[in-house]
């Protein structure tokens, strides 16, 4: 059961895929695969949390970078071999990156509430990974980042909320489903 939103987005990593094959060839040539640019993409992705508060413009063109680093491993992925490894490492390093945002955002308010966010999105991301990424999701670290790029720290938590929120509906219905199927 995919929803319009989840269509959109195949149909754009499809398209964005067979425009940027080319470039996905090139970072193979140069012998960077799929997980290094992973793993360039987390390590840039801690550096914007880091500065997270302490220097805004470090924050956006980390932020920034970090979110076009992690565009481009998929790309690489998909110009050579994906492999259920890298898809796992993939998003793992992705969500762990959306949830130490929150967690500083909440070390930094110590608003209790953003502690209970941080905790709706990791248990959504983890049933996520324990279904073998078949159970629906919805990832709130980019919307998460561009409010904090605007400096709109309350309304970026609070919407990572409502995705978390969204994301766990969506599983229950996805298990209550899974469970009348096999009956």
């Amino acid at each position: 059961m995919d929803t319009w939103l989840q269509q959109y987005l195949e149909k754009f990593r499809i398209y964005r895929s067979k425009k940027l094959l080319p470039l996905g060839q090139f970072f193979l040539r140069c012998h960077i695969s799929a997980n290094v640019m992973t793993t360039f993409a987390f390590l840039v992705g801690l550096g914007a949390v880091y500065f997270l508060f302490q220097n805004h413009l470090f924050f956006i063109l980390l932020g920034l970078l970090h979110l076009t680093l992690d565009g481009l491993d998929g790309v690489i992925a998909r110009a050579s071999t994906p492999t259920l490894f890298g898809k796992h490492f993939d998003n793992a390093s992705d969500q762990l990156i959306g949830i130490l945002l929150l967690l500083k955002i909440a070390f930094v308010t110590q608003d209790y509430v953003v502690y209970l966010i941080a905790t709706i999105v990791f248990v959504g991301q983890l049933f996520y990974i324990l279904s073998k990424l078949t159970a629906p999701a919805f990832f709130p670290r980019m919307s998460l980042m561009i409010f904090l790029f605007f400096n709109q720290v309350t309304l970026g938590f609070l919407v990572a909320g409502v995705i978390g929120l969204y994301t766990l509906a969506l599983q229950l219905v996805w298990i209550i489903q899974k469970k009348n199927v096999t009956r």
